[in-house]
């Protein structure tokens, strides 16, 4: 039970947060790995921006972002 809750969470504070930069800056593209970890509210599920951008690569298709050739992320549904 406690893992299940704790994979919610993750999932929750991750979707929010990558919610709250694309309306905050009023675009869907060019945010980093790096705006995302500064802005989440519990840092404990990640080691750094580099090991979430590692999880969002794996996982991108879960959170609907995909990663640019620029750099950064770009959010789409």
């Amino acid at each position: 039970m406690v893992e299940w809750t704790g994979s919610l969470r993750k999932f929750d504070d991750l979707w929010y947060t990558i919610e709250r930069i694309v309306y905050g800056k009023g675009q869907l593209r060019r945010f980093t790995s790096e705006e995302i970890y500064d802005n989440l509210r519990d840092k404990s599920f990640f080691k750094s921006a580099e090991d979430l951008h590692r999880f969002l690569i794996e996982n991108d298709k879960k959170y609907r972002v995909r990663a640019l050739e620029s750099g950064g992320w770009e959010r789409y549904w």
